[in-house]
């Protein structure tokens, strides 16, 4: 994951994330509904990453893979695992590590290697596989509105997870992990949960 972001010419109506920018989470905890769910999988992650990094154990401790759990727990537990993860890091910073690393760990999964392997080394099969992806592991709705020989554009909504910073680390995370020259993502906000990300490489 690249930290300087100075290689790439800002798209015409998005933004460089701004990783120095107070993280928004009372905001999301106020306007998000209260039925909006994530799956076991993605909450224990973070939890792994926490007991690894610093010995603590935050949340609940042990959630199971495929059971759904209340998505207000996630918007409150990212901050807690991205300090004791990353402390050097500004908040946003260490969110979108955490969705860097969230990345890998999705593809390690049982689901993962199977929906990964129907993409091979093609990174634009895999951008196409993006909402399939995301489906397994949550509510977030994902569509790859265009793809290119050197950019991609897809449109997020009802994505409450910081998509300012976790999910451009899962996109950047994508673009290297597929050897995509000097990858970046940028975003258009709408709303705090309607983004869109264009991603961008040579």
């Amino acid at each position: 994951m690249r930290d300087k972001s100075t290689y790439q010419k800002t798209p015409e109506g998005y933004e460089k994330p701004d990783w120095t920018a107070p993280l928004d989470i009372d905001e999301r905890l106020a306007q998000m509904p209260d039925d909006r769910t994530t799956k076991g999988m993605i909450l224990q992650s973070l939890v792994d990453k926490a007991r690894e990094t610093s010995g603590q154990t935050p949340g609940r401790g042990r959630y199971v893979a495929f059971k759904n759990y209340p998505l207000r727990e996630l918007i409150e537990l990212m901050p807690q695992v991205a300090r004791l993860t990353f402390p050097g890091e500004t908040e946003r910073q260490a969110i979108r590590k955490l969705g860097n690393r969230t990345y890998y760990d999705i593809k390690k999964s049982k689901v993962g290697k199977v929906l990964f392997s129907l993409a091979g080394n093609d990174l634009g099969a895999i951008l196409k596989l993006t909402s399939k992806i995301y489906s397994t592991v949550s509510q977030v709705d994902t569509k790859l509105v265009e793809l290119a020989s050197n950019h991609a554009l897809f449109e997020l909504r009802n994505v409450w997870s910081y998509p300012h910073s976790y999910h451009v680390g899962l996109f950047e995370a994508v673009m290297e992990d597929y050897s995509a020259k000097n990858g970046q993502v940028f975003y258009k906000q709408h709303s705090l949960s309607e983004v869109d990300l264009r991603l961008v490489w040579e």
